[in-house]
């Protein structure tokens, strides 16, 4: 909220922020020095902030926002529309962390738009690995990093499943509490800050990314995960976003393209990915909905949400597999489901 001059910065917080916490002060006292356009997990236009956009009546223009979770593992979505940028980002959080996933970036403005993976309170050195090499950035240091397949600080990783082209820093900011707070201090405040991001550019059109953040892990532990990846990105467009767990067997579904007559659309899930005997095919119909598919020991757990907050009556999933249980409808070689059900 933004209200008698407080939080008068926070025209991007409710944009699909991501914090990332292992010990409570990855944040602590930040907020004065924060850059307010570069908040963690959001894609925004890059704004100055030197005279404050009105928060009083604005809203993000999509209304696909929600998720979908059976209390282990989760799947979430939104259909980004603010400021001249519109995208589809979607997050799939498993055991061993989560996959950030964003396409169809679009921008309209003429600031660069920017997807922000973390800016944080510095904590040692960070680490990445890029087409250069490995190297390290120490306070004071910028890296721009080309074809990155990794960046490790505080014993966060940030893992690309495909290399991107990043930016890095450590530097110190300075700030004051007065300037998102009119009743407090006008003091001077310094942090030296952690900060990685991508830069999709000016107007960019069906811009994306993907990246895995870890939150306990070392170099040695990002670097083997680097060659073995537990989590693997099935696709990642307009149409469908999905992720495959192997650690923990599941797959998040994101099935997009709202108000398309006769909606159907299907994600592959191959077996030489999921070790299954053969592929395993999931389809939508009626409307876009999110989907998690869990394996159990007892068969298949399905949870599925329609984050419109319109009634399941108007979600249809087939699974191409002869499955049974309560809830489930076969027809001959697949089975039809309308609701949340274990199979």
């Amino acid at each position: 909220e933004y209200m008698n001059n407080e939080n008068s910065k926070a025209y991007y917080i409710a944009d699909g922020t991501t914090v990332i916490m292992r010990t409570g002060g990855e944040y602590r006292d930040i907020f004065p020095v924060w850059d307010w356009s570069r908040i963690p997990g959001t894609t925004t236009a890059y704004l100055p902030f030197a005279s404050i956009p009105s928060l009083s009546t604005e809203y993000g223009g999509g209304e696909f926002v929600g998720g979908a979770d059976n209390g282990r593992f989760a799947v979430t979505a939104m259909d980004y529309s603010h400021n001249g940028v519109t995208a589809k980002k979607a997050n799939f959080l498993f055991g061993g962390g989560f996959t950030a996933l964003g396409a169809g970036i679009t921008g309209t403005g003429t600031q660069a738009v920017t997807t922000t993976l973390n800016q944080c309170v510095q904590s040692g050195n960070a680490a990445y690995s890029d087409a250069s090499g490995t190297g390290s950035a120490a306070k004071g240091d910028t890296r721009a990093l080309t074809s990155a397949e990794w960046v490790l600080h505080d014993r966060v990783g940030y893992y690309f499943p495909e290399p991107a082209n990043a930016s890095l820093s450590i530097q110190e900011k300075s700030g004051s509490w007065n300037a998102i707070n009119s009743s407090q201090k006008a003091d001077a405040v310094t942090q030296s800050l952690f900060t990685l991001y991508l830069d999709h550019g000016v107007r960019p059109q069906d811009a994306g990314y993907s990246y895995t953040v870890l939150p306990d892990t070392d170099a040695v532990g990002l670097a083997q995960y680097a060659k073995a990846p537990d989590m693997t990105v099935l696709s990642n467009t307009k149409k469908v976003q999905a992720v495959w767990s192997a650690e923990a067997q599941s797959a998040g579904i994101v099935f997009w393209n709202q108000g398309v007559p006769n909606y159907r659309e299907s994600v592959t899930l191959p077996a030489e990915v999921t070790g299954l005997d053969q592929n395993l095919t999931v389809t939508a119909a009626k409307d876009p909905c999110l989907v998690l598919l869990t394996r159990t020991r007892e068969g298949w757990e399905l949870c599925v949400s329609n984050p419109k907050n319109n009634s399941l009556a108007q979600t249809s999933i087939t699974i191409n597999r002869p499955l049974s249980g309560v809830g489930a409808v076969r027809n001959g070689t697949e089975t039809v489901s309308y609701t949340h059900l274990t199979l």
